[in-house]
């Protein structure tokens, strides 16, 4: 079997395989995430009912997600780093409205049990 493996990988050259100079190769084995992140936001919902059965509901969020790994990646400062992270959405809309079916008029018991408490909801995020 270790004759399928090339030469370049044995235990005996390790060392030059390091990429990083100074690194030894069993510190590859391990990693440490440092980096740490924020989020800030503030939040409004909108919420208007008619006597008919329809609702309309509008939430908008505005925020600001920071992180101290995006821009320059310097693990010796990270107070460098600190700026918008990748996940950021700054604004944040969604809307929906829902409408409860009326009961159909003259309608038999097993028609009411059917349709009682039918809504028609329609959900969208911007």
């Amino acid at each position: 079997m270790s004759s399928l493996l090339p030469a370049w990988h044995t235990a005996a050259n390790a060392a030059e395989r390091v990429p990083v100079l100074g690194e030894t190769q069993t510190a590859l084995v391990t990693s440490e995430f440092t980096g740490a992140s924020w989020y800030h936001s503030v939040q409004a919902t909108l919420r208007k009912q008619s006597s008919k059965g329809l609702t309309f509901q509008a939430a908008y969020t505005f925020s600001k997600a920071e992180s101290n790994l995006t821009v320059r990646n310097d693990q010796n400062d990270l107070t460098l780093n600190k700026a918008r992270a990748a996940f950021d959405r700054t604004h944040r809309l969604a809307a929906n409205f829902d409408y409860q079916l009326p009961l159909p008029a003259g309608a038999t018991w097993l028609e009411r049990a059917l349709t009682q408490g039918s809504s028609i909801i329609a959900p969208d995020k911007l």
